[in-house]
């Protein structure tokens, strides 16, 4: 009885369960950052197709979104068919208008800073795992005026490999010195779920966003949340 009354909750919250995890040893929660904690996909969509248009190629931001999730030099090679050289060209300069242009505009997710208040109130260690560069990332994460509240930031260059190779998940848990069965992360890309996978994390937990939730399935997601109060209803109600 008392299960299902905890399903119906969670179905009452639009979240989506699997195979459900016990939550009551986590010891940290990894997060990805664009789309999950912060709004900002669109901008990093409009800054992007600037900055292919600064240097001649013609892109929509609608057309970038559609194929975000790895790091975005490889997205852009992808969608220019261009060479790696002429993909880090257009990289440089998309990093160069999202930092002076886009970041500043920066605005948290509905309920993002209810959860990192709470996951705070009960000494659970979070981090930041983005396919940004460290650097764009921490920037975002000092705009938002966050700094205190995240154990590191691991960016697509701070580890060897990025999302959704299981390295920075593995990089920022050896930061924090928990164990990956014992973590969790959040995100909103098959990249994500794919890195929560490879890492053998405890579950990786996919939010409402671009990517739809059969793709996010099939990546690896054990949970399908519409916002971030679902996850909070989720991680209470599953680590008491």
């Amino acid at each position: 009885m008392v299960a299902r009354l905890a399903e119906e909750h969670l179905r009452r919250r639009s979240v989506t369960p699997a195979n459900i995890p016990d939550f009551s040893e986590l010891g940290a929660v990894l997060f990805d950052l664009d789309g999950t904690l912060v709004d900002s996909l669109p901008q990093v969509g409009e800054a992007a197709a600037e900055a292919m248009r600064n240097l001649g190629y013609e892109v929509t931001p609608e057309q970038i979104l559609s194929v975000l999730g790895p790091p975005l030099v490889d997205v852009v090679g992808d969608l220019l068919n261009i060479d790696r050289d002429d993909s880090k060209r257009v990289y440089r300069e998309y990093v160069r208008v999202y930092a002076e242009k886009y970041i500043p505009r920066t605005r948290a997710m509905p309920g993002a800073l209810s959860l990192l208040d709470a996951l705070g109130d009960i000494g659970l260690p979070v981090a930041v795992v983005t396919n940004k560069l460290e650097e764009a990332g921490r920037a975002v994460v000092e705009v938002m005026g966050w700094e205190a509240r995240f154990f590191t930031v691991v960016g697509n260059d701070t580890a060897a490999r990025p999302k959704p190779h299981a390295d920075p998940a593995l990089h920022a848990l050896q930061m924090i010195d928990v164990p990956p069965e014992r973590a969790i992360l959040v995100g909103d890309s098959a990249a994500d779920m794919g890195c929560a996978i490879n890492a053998g994390l405890r579950s990786g937990i996919a939010m409402k966003g671009l990517t739809s939730e059969a793709a996010l399935r099939e990546a690896g997601a054990s949970h399908y949340c519409s916002d971030l109060a679902a996850l909070l209803v989720l991680l209470r109600d599953r680590s008491s």
